[in-house]
């Protein structure tokens, strides 16, 4: 080892926060600023919390530890589940490998590394290998047989513990002799304790000012001249460094140069064998702590001494990040404080930590409360200004609102007026209301003069920011945006910090600015992950998402999305509706269009609930876009609310949707209106994305395609990086090709969409290349059912029931065998009072209608039928899932054959035909669970053999969406995460292999199973 070792002795009351600044501190990196001082509010999972702080020291480690390094933990006695257990154990597993950590504990850690040691990476070493024989002990004490035999005893009776021969080896010294028959007679006693009958010899032979000061350390938390003489006792200060010397009671603290503290042994005896200190001494060594900034050690000592006065004078100096830093000791003291006068301060500490751990409910009650003790006192509106952050943060706009309304504006307290007012201008904000948004900044920005505060200038920029968004205005929006994070990062407020990078990666998202954006919300989310914020890292990975989506990377932004919906669920937050559209754009690209209306109806409930005007004209979009191809009438309907709602931000994609389907449904004319205006409008507001989707729509409502518009459309969707949008365009280009350039085009426009997971643009433009050629009936089951004659898909309406289509369903899932019909009758009607033959020779009927409206063929040509069974006729239908099934085992049997290219695209054919489950739109039908069961199986097959074969061929980008995607069909694989993070690791996406491993962990404990460690 090339690095001296550093001792990390945590005290009680640690978080995982502290020891994370404790170890960067400790390895000598510069790495503490990775970690901000003034951290967040919402932090439900601690343990999860915890896992990340350990997985960002460990990151941080990695990349800047260039020698061996060895750290020392010492005093880990940690309960398993605690946070810091936790810590622990994520930090043993993503352990960098010039990082050694060394673990002392009086009892073994609970820590899962089993696959660790039969590694050979652990070394246990015990109470043997460290005991200490009567050879280690100095000839000044073993002068003599008798002293020898006396030391010997010791040795043995205790098993050669060291801090035994210690005191002992210390009595000699001091004494000159040690009663041999009493020690051993005391050792061997049912009841002996060495320490303490040693200890007792000891102090014995101590003055007054001795024991006071021995007394004075075993409660205090650390000591030092310095700190005796603040607190006019001089006369112990000049004792203080003989007891250090012998380390027995006191002993220096390693990572301080005049710092010292009570040993742990020390302590406990010190607080049995002699009376308590001065209570004026120790409140005088309270507020000593405190003037030195000290807040930590002064709250563990006031709540030691169990006044209330004093835990609410030590209380008035805490601050944001001591509820971070300092939850349990801060916790304690409020335990003090509640035993004495009920007092505001304690009150709202009380509530900010329950704001801190995600308890809303808890906070806003405590908040109440402090209102109603403080009354006329002051501190009112920093108090609604806590309750409107909770309100807004929840999604309740109208409670944001109501709270708000409450507050007295009158210029007493600016800073926490202005926050109130921006809080009032968010939400008309979101109501899409411009005049009253702007309403609340004007005032807002006059408080915030006044206060000169950074906080609050953050607020009212950013507020003047969305303000300027509204307007379309978005260099304004930018300024704004600009002002406030450097305010935010002055006032050292992370939350702020963390919002307005997360509010401008959104805002480069819109400009088409992508790699801005990504760098804007990764900026964030590491932020939040080390300051233990949830509060806004929600809407971080939400805006991320929506970036990855616009570049095109399905598979990533389904990641992040989730994880978006994870947190904002967990918190109880209606703001979840964004997260929840986005994912039905991510479906609906997929080809999962039954997920994908689902989920946009869901976002625009909770919009309408709580009065989210941009949310719900965001969803209106996408669910227009999802109902065109089966419920055309539907989808204008849908797409004429959203432009309706009149929203500015999300006007130009309105537009081009309405466009979309009065071109699907045969109106050029109306179509060639939307598209103009909303090319004109995403001009104006430099829209890129919305610009490009509009020449796209114009270039395909001519006859053929306007090649120039499709090309201007595609060298704006290249510059953009969008690779799905410039090969939507090629594709339409290809439209007015022949030949080998038209077959060039149409091929690798099919990989890029392939190759991007937009399944679904992929299945409708085959749909619509078919053309006279496309099979007769096509019967579409992954990802959801859909029947399309001569490549155009069948309307809903034309169904009359939903039992036909599901008649349609079983017989799929049979597989071509024969249904009987009374299984079918026990399928569609369970009910046994509803059976009727009768009712399923109608439903026979309509489904050969569906299938034949002109009736060109034989009723049985399609769908057979005898006296007692039906069947489809396989050789007629075309059939997905058949397929799919098909194209997997030719691919398997290719590679097993040696022709691994061959075998390779015939894979990627089959994996290109999966786009979610058999029959996604009715997933608790249990009479499908087979047939579903059997397609998820073979495309997780299917994926890991191709995910093999292109980190074999060294395109790791291609291994990782194949690894995605089997983690989205099942989320425990260990083997997909395993493979995930070693291909992240081949493209040196460290941070993003660290981010899956932690997934990995957390998802193998719900199991209860312990994980790999981190490669190393």
């Amino acid at each position: 080892m090339t690095r001296s070792v550093e001792v990390i002795r945590p005290p009680s009351g640690w978080t995982s926060f502290a020891l994370t600044r404790a170890l960067f501190d400790a390895i000598g990196a510069a790495g503490s600023e990775e970690l901000p001082a003034y951290t967040s509010a919402t932090q439900e999972d601690q343990a999860a919390h915890a896992a990340a702080l350990a997985a960002g020291f460990a990151a941080v480690a990695a990349e800047r530890i260039t020698e061996d390094t060895v750290v020392l933990l010492d005093d880990a006695d940690w309960p398993a589940g605690d946070p810091l257990s936790v810590f622990l154990e994520t930090l043993v597993l993503h352990l960098p490998v010039r990082l050694h950590l060394v673990v002392a504990a009086r009892t073994a850690p609970a820590l899962r590394i089993a696959r660790l040691r039969a590694a050979g990476e652990v070394l246990k070493v015990g109470g043997d290998d460290l005991a200490v024989g009567i050879d280690d002990v100095g000839d000044d004490v073993v002068t003599d047989a008798a002293s020898r035999d006396t030391v010997a005893a010791i040795v043995e009776a205790t098993g050669g513990w060291p801090l035994a021969v210690q005191l002992a080896t210390a009595l000699v010294r001091r004494d000159g002799s040690l009663d041999r028959e009493q020690v051993v007679e005391r050792l061997l006693a049912p009841d002996a304790v060495l320490f303490d009958y040693l200890a007792e010899e000891i102090v014995a032979g101590l003055g007054s000012a001795e024991r006071e000061l021995l007394a004075l350390v075993g409660v205090l938390p650390r000591v030092s001249a310095e700190l005796l003489g603040a607190v006019g006792r001089d006369d112990l200060a000049a004792l203080l460094d003989r007891m250090v010397a012998d380390r027995i009671f006191v002993e220096p603290i390693m990572s301080s140069v005049c710092d010292s503290r009570a040993t742990m042994l020390g302590r406990q005896f010190v607080r049995r064998a002699l009376p308590a200190p001065d209570p004026s001494l120790v409140e005088r060594v309270a507020d000593a702590y405190v003037a030195a900034g000290d807040v930590g050690n002064a709250l563990h000592l006031a709540a030691y001494s169990g006044s209330a006065p004093l835990v609410i004078r030590v209380l008035g100096a805490v601050q944001h990040r001591h509820l971070v830093e300092l939850p349990h000791a801060v916790e304690a003291a409020l335990d003090v404080a509640d035993r004495g006068p009920a007092h505001p301060l304690a009150a709202e500490l009380r509530a900010d930590l329950h704001y801190r751990t995600g308890r809303w409910d808890e906070a806003l009650a405590a908040y109440g409360r402090a209102l109603s003790i403080a009354g006329d006192d002051g501190g009112a509106t920093r108090l609604i200004r806590k309750q409107a952050a909770i309100h807004y943060l929840r999604g309740d706009l109208a409670a944001t609102d109501a709270v708000c309304s409450t507050a007295v504006i009158d210029g007493t307290d600016p800073c926490n007026e202005a926050w109130i007012l921006m809080w009032r201008a968010v939400v008309c904000w979101n109501r899409a209301d411009r005049a009253g948004c702007a309403g609340f900044v004007e005032p807002a920005e006059q408080l915030a003069a006044e206060a000169g505060d950074d906080s609050a200038w953050a607020a009212v920029y950013t507020a003047k920011a969305m303000l300027a968004a509204l307007d379309g205005d978005l260099a304004a929006n930018l300024h704004w945006y600009e002002r406030a994070l450097e305010h935010a990062q002055r006032g050292g407020d992370v939350v702020q910090v963390i919002r307005i990078h997360a509010n401008r990666g959104s805002r480069f998202t819109e400009e088409g600015r992508y790699a801005e954006a990504l760098a804007e919300l990764d900026t964030a989310i590491q932020l939040s992950e080390v300051a233990g914020s949830d509060t806004f890292t929600a809407l971080a990975f939400n805006n991320r998402g929506e970036a990855h989506l616009a570049l095109g990377n399905l598979d990533d932004a389904l990641v992040a999305l989730r994880e978006a919906e994870r947190i904002w669920t967990r918190l109880g937050s209606r703001r979840v509706l964004y997260a929840v559209g986005n994912l039905g754009v991510v479906q609906y690209m997929r080809g999962q269009r039954a997920q994908a209306i689902a989920l946009f109806r869901q976002a625009i409930r909770l919009a309408a609930e709580q009065g989210d005007a941009q949310g719900e004209a965001a969803s209106l979009v996408g669910l227009a876009r999802a109902l065109e191809l089966e419920s055309p009438d539907e989808a204008a309907a849908v797409a004429q609310r959203a432009v309706d709602s009149g929203q500015a931000i999300w006007m130009p994609h309105a537009l081009v949707t309405a466009g979309g389907i009065a071109l699907r449904m045969g109106d050029r004319a109306a179509a060639r209106g939307w598209a103009h205006k909303a090319s004109q409008l995403a001009a104006d507001r430099r829209d890129r994305p919305a610009l490009a989707e509009s020449l796209l729509l114009r270039a395909a409502i001519e006859q053929p395609p306007d090649v120039a518009l499709a090309e201007e459309a595609g060298r704006l969707w290249n510059d953009l990086g969008n690779r799905i949008g410039r090969a939507r365009a090629d594709l339409l280009i290809a439209q007015s090709r022949s030949g080998r350039r038209r077959d060039e085009l149409v091929a690798d426009a099919e990989r890029v969409l392939y190759d991007a997971g937009a399944l679904g643009y992929l299945a409708d433009w085959r749909l619509l290349a078919a053309g006279p050629t496309a099979p007769e009936v096509a019967i579409f089951t992954l990802g959801g059912f859909r029947v399309v004659r001569r490549g155009v898909p069948v309307d809903v309406g034309e169904w009359g029931s939903r039992k036909a289509r599901d008649l349609v369903k079983l017989l799929i899932a049979r597989r071509g065998a024969p249904v009987v019909r009374d299984e079918a009758l026990d399928v569609l009607w369970p009910d046994a009072g509803e059976r009727s033959g009768r009712r399923l020779s109608v439903l026979l009927s309509t489904v050969r209608n569906v299938f034949d409206p002109g009736k060109a063929h034989e009723p049985e040509y399609f769908v057979n039928a005898d006296h007692d069974t039906m069947w489809l006729v396989r050789d007629h239908v075309d059939l997905d899932i058949e397929s799919f099934i098909a194209e997997a085992a030719d691919g398997r049997r290719l590679l097993a054959a040696g022709d691994r290219q061959k075998a390779r695209d015939v894979l990627s054919d089959a994996a290109a035909r999966y786009v979610g489950d058999f029959c996604a739109d009715d997933p608790y039908a249990d009479w499908l669970a087979g047939i579903r069961d059997l397609a998820k199986h073979t495309f997780v097959d299917t994926s890991f053999e191709l995910a093999g074969l292109a980190d074999a061929a060294g395109e790791h980008s291609e291994a990782i969406r194949h690894w995605l995607r089997i983690l989205d069909v099942d989320p425990y694989d260990e083997d997909a995460y395993l493979g995930l993070i070693a291909s992240l690791l081949a493209q040196r996406r460290h941070g993003e292999a660290r981010r899956a491993y932690r997934k990995y962990c957390a998802r193998l404990a719900e199991l209860d199973i312990e994980p790999a460690p981190f490669p190393r």
